[in-house]
C-alpha cells in the first residue's frame, strides 16, 4: 500500500504528492506513469511520475487540473491516505488501457488491497 507522505497545493490548479511507494521507486523513471485506482469497478487513473528517490522509497507527483484524465477526486486526497497504486507504466502502455483491463507494469508491483514539475528534479531536466 502506497501513502501521500506529502502534499502541498502549488495553486489552485496543481498539487504535489510524495509518495511513499518503495516497489515502485525502485523500478520507476520520470516520465513513466504510476496508475491509481479510485473504486474498484472504474478505470486506474495514469499519474506522471515527475521525480524518484529509490533510497527513500518515494515518489513525486505532480495532479494538475484540466487533464483529460484529471478528476476533481484527485484534489480531495489528504496527506496521510493511503493510495492503490500500479506501475510503473511506459507511455505507450497508458493508451493501451481498456476499460477494467490489467495495467501492464514493467515491474512486478500489482494494486495492493486497500510535467508541471518546474524543473525541481535533478539536472533541472525533463
Amino acid at each position: 500500500m502506497a501513502r501521500i507522505i506529502e502534499l502541498v497545493r502549488n495553486n489552485e490548479y496543481s498539487t504535489t504528492w510524495v509518495v511513499s511507494a518503495p516497489e515502485i521507486a525502485r523500478a520507476a523513471r520520470p516520465g513513466e506513469f504510476t496508475a491509481l485506482r479510485i473504486a474498484k469497478d472504474e478505470d486506474p487513473v495514469p499519474l506522471t511520475i515527475v521525480f524518484t528517490d529509490p533510497e527513500q522509497g518515494t515518489l513525486t507527483i505532480v495532479i494538475a487540473t484540466g487533464g483529460k484524465h484529471v478528476e476533481h477526486r484527485l484534489l480531495d486526497f489528504q496527506q496521510g491516505d493511503d493510495l492503490e497504486l500500479s506501475g510503473p507504466v511506459a507511455i505507450e502502455d497508458v493508451a493501451a488501457w481498456g476499460r477494467h483491463a490489467d495495467v501492464p507494469a514493467r515491474a512486478p508491483v500489482p494494486f495492493a488491497d486497500s510535467c508541471g514539475c518546474g524543473g525541481s528534479h535533478p539536472g533541472g531536466e525533463c
